[in-house]
């Protein structure tokens, strides 16, 4: 499944781990996104997700914003940290966030080798 990551639809996921004016806050000045479902015979799940902010200071916005999401709806076992890419593992899930000037990629895989897949050819 492909579509867009629309301006609505952003804030309503942050909402699961945010507060709502945080997560309005965070979702603003969104230029564009499309996401991307995958599904393997198996049942497992991967999540491509790419976002265009109006400023590479918004995208910035998002990029704290979403690292607290996580840190609220992820139990991960483990954080790579290399500035300005963060990826956070934990049995059958793997979460990647990435901030390029005014672009940024969220992947969530079953596997860090999916999610390696995910980030490969970002931007």
């Amino acid at each position: 499944m492909e579509d867009v990551f629309g301006e609505f639809l952003l804030p309503t996921y942050l909402e699961t781990g945010l507060p709502r004016l945080q997560s309005i806050r965070a979702a603003s000045s969104w230029g564009g996104g499309r996401f991307r479902l995958l599904k393997d015979d198996s049942g497992g799940r991967a999540l491509a997700a790419v976002f265009v902010w109006d400023t590479a200071i918004d995208a910035d916005e998002f990029f704290e914003a979403y690292i607290k999401f996580t840190a609220q709806t992820s139990q991960s076992e483990r954080l790579e940290d290399k500035g300005d890419i963060l990826t956070w593992h934990r049995p059958r899930r793997s979460v990647h966030l990435r901030l390029e000037r005014e672009n940024t990629l969220i992947g969530i895989a079953p596997d860090p080798e999916t999610l390696a897949l995910i980030a490969k050819d970002f931007p």
